[in-house]
Order: structure tokens, then C-alpha cells, then sequence
């Protein structure tokens, strides 16, 4: 019984780590993107706005 509950506390925490990867490479891109976008608003900020 004990061993059966270990296994499947592996199996969730390996479909954990698959999701936890899925999140963190989203928020990474995310990241990016939001990146981008401070630093086009800095190269040409939008009006009445100074940074």
C-alpha cells in the first residue's frame, strides 16, 4: 500500500514538473513580449507620457 501511494505521488509530481515547465516557458515568453513592448514605448513613448 505504501509503495502504491509513492508511485502515485511520483505521477503527480512528474505531470507537475511537465506543467510547471508549460507555465514557466509561457510567463518567459510572456516576459519577452512585455520586454518588447516597455522598450518600444521608451523608443517613441506615447504622448504626454515621458520615461
Amino acid at each position: 500500500n505504501q509503495k502504491s501511494l509513492q508511485r502515485s505521488t511520483e505521477r503527480i509530481k512528474k505531470v507537475h514538473h511537465r506543467e510547471n515547465r508549460k507555465k514557466s516557458k509561457e510567463s518567459r515568453t510572456i516576459g519577452i513580449i512585455e520586454k518588447d513592448h516597455h522598450w518600444v514605448n521608451r523608443k517613441n513613448p506615447p504622448l504626454g507620457e515621458s520615461k
